[in-house]
């Protein structure tokens, strides 16, 4: 229990740094979340709109330490289940989120919303068997349901079975006409299967209704390309690099493209800028990587574990303002007060810098 409540601390002193109104951004961390845990030490709801605000910024491990606390506050509130159910998968324990979802829907058998949540996370847990059933059971009960014959279509193509996952995915579209997924994924299948026409017209529609999808652009790219027609590829994979200059995919891409034209030059260009790219995606992974093991060894009381690992985060990447937040508790729980003011200064500093850039979904 006490590494528990060490845990839910740590999410709301971070919840709070980042911009929760419960207590001053200028306190310091262990002021922040004694003043928090002083003003709602039992309170569910405040526990519940913590877990959401660190699912926000993106910190899922410690969201579900949180939401954890608001089940064990209240039980029986299955909106609170709901949430932690969704942290579970964001935070890669599929398996953990089914055991979620299997309770609630004990609890409320009639409740849709967890049962399309259980099949979600059974397909993130690779129980595509289990997600079909889950899902045909779902549609007999709600069978105009976009999202469920979506979801059941990726069931489906999970087991390879291509034309029923077609199927799904064409009236999950019927449904939605602006299901933009569900046109990217039958336009996927349909290129697997060799319709490349069908498979062009799928992706059209799907940058069509999604101007803005990168991914898109590029796949319909190497339709395009596989169609002989490659000049209209090559503007496929620019429009996509327009959208999301850094995907070194579509860098690939069009290098493939423009060699295949004869241009081998601005290929060779294309090619290199794609293997700066897939570098830096690695240090990226190196960072991500040295943060959540220091987020995981604070919220565990191992603070000199931390310690090694949010240093390392930090000089990694010396301008995320998380780092220095979480930087700023393990060193207030070392004895370094001077240290942890120090990193939390740094932190505001970053925090102001960065105020109105938008906080992107992860979905």
């Amino acid at each position: 229990m006490i590494r528990l409540q060490l845990s839910v601390r740590c999410a709301l002193a971070i919840a709070l740094a980042l911009g929760a109104q419960v207590a001053p951004m200028q306190a310091p961390p262990a002021q922040a979340f004694d003043e928090a845990v002083r003003l709602t030490p039992d309170n569910a709801e405040y526990h519940l709109a913590a877990g959401r605000n660190l699912r926000r910024e993106g910190e899922v491990e410690l969201a579900v330490v949180a939401l954890r606390e608001a089940v064990r506050l209240r039980p029986d509130w299955t909106e609170a289940r709901q949430e932690l159910g969704l942290a579970l998968v964001q935070n890669q324990k599929p398996d953990e989120a089914v055991a979620v979802f299997d309770e609630t829907l004990r609890m409320q058998p009639d409740n849709l919303v967890a049962r399309h949540n259980l099949g979600m996370a059974l397909i993130h847990n690779a129980d595509y068997a289990g997600a079909i059933q889950v899902y045909r059971e779902l549609l007999r009960i709600a069978p105009e349901s976009p999202s469920a014959h979506y979801n059941l279509g990726l069931a489906y193509r999970y087991v390879d079975d291509l034309d029923s996952a077609a199927r799904e995915l064409q009236e999950a579209i019927r449904l939605d006409n602006r299901l933009v997924d569900a046109y990217y994924t039958l336009g996927v299948i349909l290129l697997q299967q060799g319709h490349l026409d069908d498979a062009a017209a799928a992706l059209r529609r799907c940058v069509a209704v999604r101007p803005d999808y990168a991914q898109g652009h590029r796949t319909l790219g190497t339709v395009l390309q596989r169609q002989g027609n490659t000049d209209a590829a090559i503007l496929a994979f620019r429009q996509a690099l327009s959208l999301a200059p850094e995907a070194a995919e579509s860098h690939n891409a069009l290098g493939r493209a423009l060699r295949q034209k004869g241009l081998r030059k601005a290929a060779s260009l294309e090619f290199a800028e794609a293997t700066r790219l897939n570098r830096l995606k690695s240090d990226r992974q190196a960072i991500a990587f040295a943060f959540n093991t220091g987020a995981a060894r604070l919220a565990a009381g191992d603070v000199d574990g931390a310690l090694e690992r949010l240093l390392a985060a930090v000089r990694l990447d010396p301008e995320n303002p998380k780092g220095f937040v979480l930087l700023s508790i393990a060193l207030q729980k070392k004895g370094d007060l001077r240290g942890a003011q120090e990193a939390l200064g740094r932190a505001r500093s970053l925090r102001d810098q960065h105020r109105g850039s938008p906080v992107l979904p992860m979905e």
